[in-house]
């Protein structure tokens, strides 16, 4: 997640804010993210994963373009939690299905 090491320059000098405006877009990324968790922690089984996993990471690519072309908070805040949750969702899934099958390899069983 290198785009989290440039948002005090967001924050100060695109969005004209201060510390509270850096709080507010970083818990903005982890609401997304709490999101993505709950969403994948809700769900039954791992089948259809494969496709939201480039759904999720098309979703996080338009944020973060969204993201840095924003000159408005609510807007920034917005894409921030797109960007979490797209995140979020596009690694755990991925890294879900990579562990599914390296144990279905390992067992046999693939």
């Amino acid at each position: 997640m290198p785009y989290t090491v440039l948002m005090p320059v967001f924050a100060s000098t695109i969005l004209h804010g201060g510390p509270h405006t850096l709080g507010f877009l970083m818990a903005a990324s982890g609401v997304g993210a709490l999101l993505g968790a709950l969403f994948l922690a809700n769900r039954r089984s791992v089948l259809g994963l494969g496709k939201v996993i480039p759904m999720m990471a098309g979703l996080f690519g338009a944020g973060l373009i969204g993201f840095a072309l924003s000159r408005q908070l609510w807007l920034s805040l917005l894409l921030l939690l797109a960007m979490g949750l797209g995140f979020m969702v596009q690694m755990a899934a991925s890294n879900t299905l990579i562990s599914l099958r390296s144990c279905l390899h390992h067992s046999g069983l693939e």
